[in-house]
């Protein structure tokens, strides 16, 4: 499908993505780019809105602030955002909101939005509508998924149900109609943006074609996350690893609290990180504090309190923690399925673990246990390897993709 090219030479290129996660940076690198036509969302504001005078002084708008787009690239539907925000305060379940709210967000678009666009990207669980309106109005568009297929998820999900009972509540089977409208989002795209090899081969196993798919790994702002200013000695106080998401059995909490049971190190601490809570059944193992919500503006100072971060992830798309971390100069130890493939290398820069493999992972654990004076080298590495992985970076892939008029 070929893309109609505007008078400058660039497709107008409409984003769309009823929420959040990392579509304003996305939005923020087409603007960069001279590709952004018009950002489609739930609630946010630029600098150059009124909005942004009350966000000095109303607490919880600069997560919505968007820097560097003007506020007539910016279409919102911020009605039905409250509305399911609302309705999770009361108690209602939060897929089912969401895909409600999703499903409206796609209605809700104009079509004139769509029919001036030459390129439409739409998300993962909020484009099943959007994608068949493009279609009949003969728009490229391209699916942007942020995890693995919907497939793989449930099967890695029962098996850790299995596998860890008491951690069972955290991973309970999708409404087969959500995969379905999932299964017709990918059915309809040109083109899939994955962010991780890892994605790229549970849709391939699951019958997407390689050829339909590109992979862009996430960025981070690797200007604000920093290594401290001074060195650490590690010799000088106990070796601090840290996780940092949501505190769920899906991110490898019950395998890693397995394996730091049976290390039992005495000169060591693990910090968690994140939303959520650990199941009442699951016994915390000595050791572990956990220390609830990180504000963003505290972050990097979670990771400068650490020495290594571990994210055992069973299923992700590219977990953005990783990044950061290794952007503030801690070694990783991650697994494939985390996405750590895309920035550790192995023994250099941290530590690639099977997903699941205790036995591996404690022989990682216990390498830094042991190993402390390898860290600083190790950290030096993580941040040369995310140096690679910019915002601006992710954005110039993206314009290749846009511009490849032979993907889809």
């Amino acid at each position: 499908m070929r893309t109609d090219f505007n008078e400058q030479g660039l497709p107008k290129v409409l984003l769309a993505h009823p929420g959040t996660q990392y579509s304003h940076d996305t939005a923020r690198q087409l603007n960069r780019l001279g590709l952004l036509y018009k950002y489609c969302t739930g609630f946010a504001f630029a600098t150059d809105s009124i909005t942004y005078s009350l966000s000095k002084v109303i607490p919880g708008l600069q997560k919505r602030l968007i820097k560097g787009i003007p506020s007539s690239a910016i279409s919102t539907y911020s009605l039905l955002e409250f509305e399911a925000l609302y309705k999770i305060r009361k108690g209602g379940y939060y897929e089912t909101v969401f895909y409600e709210r999703n499903e409206k967000f796609q209605q809700a678009i104009p079509h004139r939005l769509l029919k001036n666009a030459d390129v439409v990207i739409g998300y993962d669980t909020s484009s099943w509508i959007l994608a068949k309106r493009c279609k009949e109005l003969g728009k490229r568009f391209i699916l942007d998924v942020s995890i693995g297929h919907p497939v793989s998820k449930e099967r890695i999900y029962r098996d850790i149900a299995a596998d860890y009972p008491e951690w069972g509540g955290q991973v309970m089977p999708k409404p087969p109609v959500y995969l379905q409208y999932e299964q017709e989002e990918m059915a309809l795209a040109d083109t899939i943006v994955v962010p991780s090899h890892f994605v790229r081969d549970t849709y391939v196993e699951n019958g997407i074609s390689e050829d339909k798919i590109r992979v862009n790994p996430f960025g981070t702002d690797i200007r604000f996350f920093v290594p401290p200013q001074t060195i650490k000695k590690h010799k000088d106080k106990p070796l601090t690893f840290l996780f940092f998401g949501s505190l769920h059995a899906r991110k490898g909490l019950p395998v890693l609290f397995q394996a730091w049971k049976e290390l039992a190190p005495s000169g060591a601490r693990l910090l968690l990180a994140g939303y959520e809570q650990i199941p009442a059944t699951v016994t915390v193992p000595s050791g572990v504090e956990i220390l609830g919500a990180i504000a963003k503006d505290k972050r990097v100072e979670l990771y400068h309190n650490a020495d290594v971060f571990v994210f055992p992830s069973y299923f992700e798309g590219f977990a953005q923690v990783q990044i950061e971390a290794a952007a503030c100069g801690l070694p990783l130890i991650g697994t494939y399925n985390s996405g750590a493939h895309e920035i550790v290398r192995n023994g250099e820069s941290g530590f690639i673990v099977e997903t699941g493999n205790k036995a591996a992972l404690k022989k990682a654990l216990l390498y830094c246990l042991t190993h402390h004076d390898q860290l600083i080298e190790m950290g030096i590495a993580s941040r040369r390897m995310a140096e690679q992985f910019s915002w601006d970076a992710y954005g110039e892939r993206w314009k290749s993709i846009i511009l490849d008029s032979k993907a889809g």
